[in-house]
């Protein structure tokens, strides 16, 4: 079953030149923005598909999905304002191309499901249903069972409505007050009164800025609420201000949210300004109010200037010259401050889309040699492999890859490892460098992996029989060989079923249980019925004294 959720070359070979040619530049510049504030959550992938949950201004996140065939991309959000390409689905594009061990695998889930008991699931599914009700439709359970004693039933709501924190309330509270007021500026958009609809969200944002601190947001909900908030207002704005002294004030009010920001609201501001940017003379206004700053000629207490603060505005000035095509400025100005690890990525990435390898590849060396400990030296190292990959260097993506996995036993790595060195006929002696690299330095997880992508059966067989191994690598190990060496897989499902005997638990034997139907089966399909009948009876015998174990097995026998 889990072959079927394989994930496909097709999404393997997903590159961001591909996701250039979809969409809006916009709306891949704002799902880029998430990427880069972490903002998709529940990620997971399968076959030529990938999903994942973004925050809205609801209670509920936004569902995406992104399929990926050889033909096209097709994307779904349930966003009240994505067309086929939102920015929820960029985002989560972003995230599969450059972080693809984030992303949980339904083949991976399949497997491990199949291994708990009946006890294990029915737990699982019952804290399910505690935290979502509406599951119990996906249950198909007949509803006469649903509707019980009047003491039950009570037992029921008070476990599926459990009482929030006080912070969590004064959230929920604060929202509900300011969702009125989001409300009245719907309508008024609705209506066409896009004027109107500013001013109330504009108040609606500096209220919530102002209380953000004083809550409890760790759902997330309250800063879904506010970005949304920003969205809208951003569209507002863009309807009723076509001058620029219209725009004078706004962009100074929000730039000075910007630079005093401080909840990851940022890079929505920054769109806020620079998405409602058309004529030269409005970048040149806020390329003034940022060189102002820097200087200290637009601030009110210029000795108070931090670090953090300037880099947000060099952030801003980047993005001014970004979008107004001014190249030669943004790389200049982009020099000046390799300090920053995130304006050293903005740099590379700018050489690169001006086809300056060169240039791009020596500063990304610059990074990963640097040993102050300001750049981030991993993600450097994959920036730069993918640099060499992305324009065929495939020698040096190949040294790369492999440098990066040595630090970072990255199973996709490998994969790429392998289509690189494959390519140039090296890939016999890059393995077996990788998986001496692994072994040496105890990483049998991925190794266990390695080798089984491989077919490399025997090599897993003595890694799971080694003293001390993880009862997951065990089982992955016996369930993969069940059917070419059943022998071999009854002796690793016996290590477990011991293993599990000796925790003296009633939840460990009965998963013990369930690894012993394992070896009946294999067993029985050995056509050796007797062995298992001996196995299983001298099991209960050694174990007499252990009468909640023989409870549990005895119906195997």
């Amino acid at each position: 079953m889990a072959e079927d959720y394989q994930v496909s070359s097709e999404l393997m070979e997903l590159t961001e030149e591909k996701l250039e040619k979809i969409g809006q530049e916009h709306t891949r510049i704002a799902g880029n923005n998430y990427f880069r504030e972490n903002r998709i959550k529940n990620q997971m992938v399968w076959g030529r598909t990938i999903v994942a949950e973004l925050g809205g201004s609801g209670k509920e996140a936004y569902k995406i999905q992104v399929d990926v065939t050889e033909e096209k991309i097709t994307s779904t959000c349930n966003c009240p304002y994505g067309g086929s390409y939102c920015k929820h689905a960029f985002a989560l594009l972003y995230t599969w191309i450059r972080a693809q061990n984030t992303f949980k695998r339904l083949e991976n889930i399949e497997f491990i499901l199949s291994k708990k008991s009946t006890y294990e699931l029915t737990t699982i599914l019952l804290e399910m249903v505690k935290k979502d009700p509406s599951i119990i439709q996906e249950l198909h359970i007949d509803e006469k069972y649903l509707y019980e004693t009047s003491q039950e039933k009570s037992k029921r709501y008070e476990d599926f409505y459990r009482v929030s924190s006080p912070g969590m309330q004064q959230t929920q509270e604060l929202i509900e007050r300011l969702r009125k007021f989001h409300d009245a500026a719907i309508n008024y958009i609705n209506q066409e009164n896009h004027h109107d609809a500013a001013k109330v969200l504009q108040a609606v944002i500096l209220k919530g800025l102002e209380k953000y601190g004083e809550v409890d947001d760790s759902t997330g909900i309250l800063s879904d609420f506010l970005e949304e908030c920003l969205h809208l207002y951003s569209g507002c704005l863009l309807r009723t201000l076509k001058t620029l002294e219209e725009k004078k004030d706004i962009f100074k009010q929000i730039f000075e949210l910007y630079i005093k920001e401080t909840h990851g609201f940022a890079h929505s501001m920054m769109e806020l300004i620079t998405g409602n940017c058309n004529v030269h003379l409005e970048y040149q206004f806020v390329e003034e109010m940022c060189k102002g700053k820097l200087t200290g000629l637009y601030a009110s207490e210029p000795d108070k200037i931090v670090e953090y603060d300037r880099e947000k505005v060099i952030e801003l000035l980047l993005e001014v010259y970004h979008r107004e095509g001014k190249d030669d400025k943004f790389i200049s100005l982009a020099r000046q401050e390799m300090d920053s690890w995130r304006i050293c990525l903005r740099l590379c990435d700018k050489l690169e889309s001006l086809n300056r390898i060169d240039e791009a590849v020596r500063y990304y060396k610059r990074a990963v040699e640097d040993g102050t400990g300001k750049y981030p030296k991993l993600l450097m190292q994959k920036k730069l492999a993918e640099l060499y990959e992305n324009h065929n260097h495939k020698e040096q993506a190949l040294e790369t890859y492999i440098s990066y996995f040595d630090e970072r036993d990255d199973l996709g790595i490998y994969e790429k490892i392998k289509k690189l060195s494959g390519e140039i006929n090296t890939w016999e002696n890059t393995r077996n460098k990788l998986l001496i690299s692994l072994s040496k330095a105890g990483k049998c997880h991925t190794l266990i992996d390695a080798l089984l992508k491989e077919g490399d059966i025997n090599s897993c067989i003595k890694l799971a029989m080694m003293p001390n191994q993880s009862t997951k690598d065990i089982n992955r190990v016996a369930n993969a060989i069940k059917t070419v060496k059943p022998k071999e897989s009854i002796t690793l499902f016996k290590k477990l079923i011991n293993y599990y005997i000796t925790l003296k638990r009633r939840e460990d034997y009965k998963v013990a249980a369930e690894y012993m139907k394992d070896v009946k089966d294999i067993y029985s399909q050995l056509d050796e019925k007797q062995n298992w009948e001996k196995y299983i009876k001298r099991l209960i015998k050694q174990n007499a004294k252990k009468r909640v174990l023989v409870e549990e097995i005895s119906p195997l026998v």
